[in-house]
C-alpha cells in the first residue's frame, strides 16, 4: 500500500467480505484508531457476488499518527447473519509541515 499521512484524502482502501452479499442490510468498514476509538465507515460495493468493497478517505478520516486496523463487516437481516472479512491495517505517517 502507498504510504499514507495525516488528512490524507482520496485513498482507496480495498476490503472483502469473503461472502455475497446479496439481500445485506448493513454494510460497514468498522475502524480502530490509533486511540483505541472505533468508528464506522460506509462501503461501496464493487462485486456482490465476490463480497468485494472500497471505502474513499476524506479530510478528517486519518487524523492521528499510527496504526488503524480495519474490517469489513456485514449483516443480513433475512437470517441474522453477522461476517467479518479481512483486516487490514494501515500506518499513518506525520505529515511534513511547511509554513
Amino acid at each position: 500500500m502507498t504510504l499514507v499521512y495525516t488528512d490524507s484524502v482520496g485513498i482507496k482502501i480495498n476490503v472483502t467480505t469473503n461472502a455475497d452479499l446479496t439481500g445485506y442490510s448493513t454494510l460497514e468498514l468498522l475502524v480502530k484508531k490509533p486511540d483505541n476509538t472505533v468508528e464506522s465507515w460506509d462501503l461501496v460495493i464493487t462485486d456482490v457476488s465476490a463480497g468485494t468493497c472500497y471505502y474513499v478517505t476524506t479530510e478528517t478520516d486519518f487524523e492521528d499518527i499510527g496504526d488503524y486496523q480495519m474490517q469489513a463487516h456485514v449483516i443480513f437481516s433475512a437470517d441474522g447473519t453477522d461476517l467479518y472479512g479481512d483486516k487490514v491495517r494501515v500506518h499513518v505517517y506525520e505529515k511534513l509541515e511547511v509554513s
